[in-house]
């Protein structure tokens, strides 16, 4: 019986030895890969270390963050106010290229229920040092944050949540001005807001930049609720229009996608060198113990020791597939941003990354269960190709919203200047527009046609890449509708009297 568990002894340390040895062999190959891989990027001239992708210093004076500072207890604080529970939202569809105009209402509508215009003012007047900020802004070069990007992925954004907030309360102090008929007001408080999201434009953080579109997206449709006003001036119009003709998009999240590489390898070479694999999983289950059943607790030490394993497994091996994985992952996302820059349209540079992700995404898919576990605790860390792709599609929106509120606000300066609106958009060029304007999708002229009724229709191809002559008929089923959900993506018309009325009754 002693030889028998001997020889068993002997099996078990036998293939402990040639798993190991099979480990650092693989080890070995993928730590060469990534450093050719390295090596490849810094003679192609792009950005390796923190030091080069922390954007330039800005002069206190000409920094918009003091500021900010001295407003961000305002944009911190929540509330129980009408801003916090029941915001106007604008711009508001209820049908297929149909929109609501908010500040035209009697009440302020939503799903929360219904609020009073006075209110929301006397929610605004709170905040009257938030919109004192805004005129202060635009005499400002640049919205910078003190930001330690030697911290890679786990750096502290704090800024975030109210500079979101702040789009916020500037939606609704525009669609309050335009109620109360203060359209001077509106045009300032719309001008401070887009002088924010021009302004912050430095943070090479992808998130930072996601937000950038959201908030770019509310003051769209913010946007197309100014338009909707009838005491407009062709200057008030023109300050609008080089607000958003002013707002760089592409740029900065090329030097996110750059950035993100720089900072998950400077993570993943952090927790390398740890000797602790706590903070890297999201389960925190098993980090302490409470006086459990010994069932429990047997389960949780189960948890520890997979958790241990997994992670000495990731430092020696693991981690430099991840790594060379965030590596192709952001240099094709990088290269793909490079093409629009090029082509001066997303479609196909679009089309090309989802290809060569599901390319990328088999090549490193594991069905090791452990490997799995790990992946799924990493995620933050590693690359994820799907969503990065997505965030290419809801960049090519933002350019896409960019350009229609371009387009409309120009339409409107022919139509006060000439009394009727143009045939075709060529004629807003000179004048109104330095040229034609296109549609980011494929690089073609926005499509743009007149209506029997005398309105018009505006529209991009949207994410289907197809004309569909200005369909803005959901491309899923959904019983709410949103001018990205449209088949094409189309500047919705005011609903008529009638038609607010029929929804109003049934919503």
């Amino acid at each position: 019986m002693k030889n028998k568990w001997v020889k068993v002894a002997a099996a078990v340390l036998i293939f402990a030895m040639l798993l190991w040895l099979s480990v650092q062999g693989s080890s070995s190959q993928l730590r060469k890969k990534v450093a050719q891989y390295k090596a490849q990027l810094r003679e192609a001239g792009e950005k390796t270390t923190v030091e080069e992708i922390t954007p330039p210093p800005v002069s206190a004076e000409k920094n918009a963050l003091a500021l900010f500072q001295s407003v961000e207890p305002f944009l911190r604080s929540g509330g129980n106010d009408c801003i916090e529970t029941n915001p106007p939202t604008g711009m508001h569809l209820i049908s297929p290229g149909r929109a609501m105009v908010g500040f035209q209402q009697p009440q302020i509508r939503s799903s929360e229920g219904t609020n009073d215009w006075k209110d929301l003012r006397a929610a605004l007047d709170r905040r009257g040092v938030v919109l004192d900020f805004l005129r202060e802004l635009p005499s400002k070069d640049r919205l910078q944050f003190d930001l330690d990007y030697s911290q890679g992925l786990l750096l502290v954004l704090g800024h975030l949540m109210p500079l979101k907030r702040s789009s916020q309360v500037i939606r609704a102090a525009v669609l309050c001005d335009l109620h109360g008929g203060n359209t001077a007001s509106a045009i300032t408080n719309l001008h401070g807001g887009l002088s924010l999201v021009r302004l912050w434009n430095r943070e090479p953080v992808l998130i930072s930049q996601m937000i950038r579109i959201s908030m770019l997206q509310i003051f769209y449709s913010v946007q197309w609720e100014l338009l909707q006003a009838k005491d407009l001036s062709d200057s008030q119009l023109e300050v609008v229009q080089t607000d958003w003709e002013r707002v760089d998009l592409l740029n900065s999240m090329e030097e996110a996608f750059v950035a993100k590489r720089v900072l998950g390898t400077l993570t993943i070479e952090q927790y390398r060198t740890s000797n602790s694999p706590a903070g890297l999983f999201s389960s925190r289950e098993g980090t302490s113990r409470k006086i459990v059943g010994w069932w429990e607790n047997l389960k949780i030490s189960g948890r520890e020791t997979r958790d241990g394993i997994n992670f000495a497994l990731w430092k020696s091996s693991w981690s430099y597939d991840d790594q060379l994985c965030l590596y192709e992952t952001e240099q094709m996302i990088v290269s793909a941003l490079r093409q629009i820059r090029t082509n001066g349209f997303y479609k196909d540079a679009i089309a090309e990354n989802e290809r060569q992700m599901k390319t990328l995404t088999t090549m490193f898919r594991s069905d090791n269960r452990f490997r799995v576990w790990m992946t799924d605790s990493m995620g933050e860390i590693g690359a994820s190709p799907e969503w990065e792709n997505q965030c290419l599609t809801k960049l090519m929106a933002a350019a896409v919203a960019k350009h229609l509120a371009i387009t409309a606000i120009a339409l409107k300066r022919f139509k006060l200047k000439h009394n009727q609106l143009p045939t075709h958009l060529d004629e807003l060029a000179p004048d109104f527009l330095k040229a034609i304007p296109r549609d980011p999708v494929d690089g073609q002229p926005l499509r743009y046609h007149m209506n029997n009724d005398h309105s018009f229709t505006l529209y991009s191809i949207g994410e289907n890449g197809i004309d569909d002559g200005g369909s803005a008929t959901n491309a899923e089923a959904s019983k709410s509708f949103s001018w990205q959900r449209g088949v094409d993506w189309v500047w919705p018309q005011p609903a008529t009297a009638a038609e607010v009325e029929a929804f109003l009754l049934t919503h």
